[in-house]
């Protein structure tokens, strides 16, 4: 899947998005002890960050088509946006479960 999108959007948007959403669900599933959970379900939350890689990568190219001079400031705020949900799907699923 990080292949195709740096095929897509390029490799610098796609590393400096990927890698701290990598992150935080590293740390997500160890602090959540996601391990104890059923079966399928931390794989899940993993895909779903996936997901939100793919929706805020969108949404920074299609922002920055339409405003050019935010260029650097949508690209700083990509990472912190994905990484924001992410943590929001990773521990609405911790306090549910």
């Amino acid at each position: 899947m990080v292949w195709l999108l740096i095929a897509l959007h390029g490799g610098r948007p796609v590393v400096l998005t990927a890698i701290p959403v990598g992150l935080t669900d590293l740390f997500m599933y160890v602090r959540l002890d996601a391990a104890q959970w059923p079966q399928g379900d931390a794989t899940m939350a993993t895909l779903f960050s996936g997901f939100i890689i793919i929706n805020t990568l969108a949404f920074e190219e299609r922002s920055v088509s339409i405003f050019p001079h935010l260029r650097y400031g949508l690209r700083l705020i990509t990472p912190v946006l994905s990484v924001g949900i992410t943590l929001v799907l990773w521990l609405q699923h911790g306090v549910r479960g």
